[in-house]
């Protein structure tokens, strides 16, 4: 008599599902079309990803994971979203915002947007949260696999075509929580993104929940 509840246990349960989901979530994670086989490819991130579907881990702890991954890129993991990305970040905050927050806050990198009340600031605010971490000087295509991905001390975006620094700022401008201020950079975004009160997130994965159910 409870045959359908057992199956569907037994089918959640299983290996193939978890690895489902992790190609499920990769696909919008990391963008298509871009090589990362000189950083161990999507096997490692895969691998990633399935193991926090097979513990049932919830999405908010999964993202602050991948937001704040550390190490070496050659260990790819949560770091290929930052090796697709290279460092870059006005790419990072393009991607952060539409993955986790549904927006497409790329349309106020140069200008205002036309349709939406972001204004230019509002995205380099955004990028600015990732401005101090390790990258290279050159293209990261010619970096070894050994480098280290690590936040730093410094490091600051400009609004383009002029050198007004760009200080961080939640998209919401939202006001920092209290003792957030001295932590890194890439750690206040995470915290406010997967916030309980933060409506963005919360919206964005239940999109993303029922275009994956309902299509």
């Amino acid at each position: 008599p409870n045959r359908y509840t057992e199956l569907v246990d037994r089918l959640l349960a299983s290996p193939d599902h978890a690895s489902q989901m992790a190609a499920v979530w990769r696909s919008f994670l990391i963008p298509d079309g871009v090589d990362l086989t000189a950083f161990g490819g999507v096997e490692s991130f895969d691998r990633w990803l399935a193991e926090r579907f097979e513990k049932n881990q919830p999405y908010d702890q999964t993202v602050r994971e991948l937001l704040m991954a550390e190490g070496r890129l050659s260990r790819s993991g949560p770091l290929l979203f930052y090796s697709a990305a290279k460092l870059d970040p006005d790419q990072l905050a393009t991607r952060t915002a539409r993955v986790f927050l549904g927006m497409r806050l790329e349309c106020a990198e140069c200008h205002d947007h036309p349709f939406e009340p972001w204004t230019q600031q509002d995205f380099w605010s955004l990028a600015a949260f990732f401005a101090q971490i390790s990258r290279p000087q050159a293209n990261l295509q010619a970096v070894t696999a050994v480098m280290q991905v690590r936040d730093i001390p410094r490091g600051e975006v400009k609004l383009p075509n002029t050198d007004a620094v760009v200080p961080p700022r939640f998209p919401n401008r939202a006001q920092m929580e209290d003792g957030l201020a001295a932590q890194a950079r890439r750690k206040q975004l995470a915290v406010w993104i997967t916030a309980a009160e933060n409506p963005y997130f919360a919206r964005a994965t239940a999109n993303r929940v029922w275009d994956l159910m309902f299509g």
